[in-house]
């Protein structure tokens, strides 16, 4: 009568024990997303700058400020102004959907520059208004490389 009663426990135990790896395995595999994906935007507009208008976050002289917009840019309408006066290039990725505004003798740190950007698309979209983006570099604080003042 024991070992029928160790044997019944020990099944018990095994059939809870794959009982929760099936709980575990389906609980971990999700539900399909159902949710629709978002339609393709066909307006064009800047989707987002880096950095951020108004950011004061570290950015080394050398960097590029970016511009990615919802459609490929007509370079020929490209139009850069920056404030204070600074000598400035620009570079495309490989669709013309992302500018890149370099200063050529860098961004000087605690500066607050303004670029004012207008541009079309390749289609000859307009956007609604030209952007302006205002941003002061910022040096990175606590690095190894910084020095001390004596």
């Amino acid at each position: 009568m024991f070992k029928n009663r160790k044997r019944l426990f020990l099944f018990a135990l095994i059939i809870l024990s794959l009982i929760s790896l099936l709980w575990i395995f389906f609980a971990t595999q999700g539900k399909p997303d159902t949710t629709p994906l978002p339609t393709p935007t066909t307006k064009f507009e800047l989707v987002k700058t880096i950095p951020a208008n108004n950011s004061t976050d570290p950015l080394l002289s050398t960097s590029a400020v970016e511009f990615y917009f919802s459609k490929p840019i007509k370079v020929e309408s490209l139009v850069i102004a920056s404030e204070p006066k600074t000598n400035i290039i620009f570079d495309l990725n490989e669709n013309n959907s992302v500018l890149y505004v370099k200063a050529v003798e860098g961004w000087k740190y605690e500066t607050l520059y303004k670029l004012t950007i207008s541009v079309s698309s390749a289609d000859n979209d307009n956007l609604s208004e030209k952007i302006i983006l205002n941003f002061k570099p910022g040096m990175l604080k606590f690095s190894p490389l910084d020095e001390i003042p004596q």
